[in-house]
């Protein structure tokens, strides 16, 4: 007989969430431009449903906020499976809200996902789930240690901003990049590979450079751009002339190294 599944298995978690982009980070101020958001503008529904997230969530934008950065996805895994997503709003301070601008991000764990057997929805005790945290261009994060929530109504407190400890890491350099006293995630993950370079096989300068919007012309500026090839997320799409997005990704991001490669450690 087919396990039947009640509503006491989809116990919900709130998620209070600080994290910074690389991308947008100033640590003059301590936060994140929202060029992007004011350039560009923001899609209404989240954009993590295709490849490579395929995250079916509803959540749509329900706030007049100028603050918002861009929309963020946030899940948590337990026992080698995920066990829960939700997209919110990435404020420049550094809090992620949701749709209606509450600074607590609501996770339904446990509940039945893509590739999870039935068998293994039971809940798992509260201490037991990891955090992931992605965004469109850049290098995801999970953290170190399980979250630690009171029960399954409690909350979830996670900083990553102030020690980069917090984050998994399993390659010689941090998850997370430092920009003067705080950590961000890394930028220019421009195909959404879960990896940052500039040569070789699907590297991200290509990714740039071959957008069919620019038609290889160095000269093109595009404007009003929501696109994961806007490296610096400044609603513009150009790769010369000042705030290019190649040059952030080759010298600000990977530091002009034609053979540096970082990659997602998950």
């Amino acid at each position: 007989m087919e396990q039947s599944i009640n509503a006491q298995q989809y116990p919900t978690v709130g998620i209070r969430l600080k994290v910074f982009l690389q991308a947008c980070y100033n640590p003059a101020t301590h936060k994140m431009h929202t060029e992007l958001h004011n350039n560009a503008g923001l899609p209404a529904k989240q954009p993590y449903s295709g490849s490579p997230w395929f995250y079916n969530g509803s959540e749509v934008l329900d706030l007049n906020d100028p603050e918002i950065v861009d929309w963020m996805l946030v899940e948590l895994y337990a026992g080698g499976f995920l066990r829960g997503q939700a997209a919110g709003l990435l404020r420049s301070d550094g809090n992620l809200v949701n749709t209606g601008g509450n600074p607590v991000v609501h996770i339904v764990v446990d509940k039945e996902v893509a590739n999870t057997a039935v068998s293994d929805l039971n809940p798992l005790p509260p201490d037991t789930y990891y955090l992931v945290v992605r965004h469109r261009n850049h290098l995801p994060v999970r953290t170190k240690y399980p979250i630690k929530f009171a029960d399954y109504q409690g909350e979830a407190v996670v900083n990553l901003s102030f020690d980069a400890g917090n984050c998994f890491s399993n390659q010689d350099y941090t998850s997370t990049v430092q920009i003067g006293s705080t950590w961000c995630l890394r930028a220019g993950d421009v195909n959404s590979d879960g990896q940052v370079k500039v040569n070789g096989a699907n590297n991200d300068q290509n990714a740039l450079v071959n957008d069919p919007a620019l038609n290889g012309l160095l000269s093109s500026v595009l404007q009003d751009q929501y696109k994961t090839q806007d490296v610096n997320m400044d609603g513009l799409l150009k790769q010369s002339g000042p705030k290019n997005d190649l040059d952030f990704l080759a010298n600000k991001v990977l530091g002009g190294s034609l053979s540096m490669v970082y990659k997602a450690q998950l």
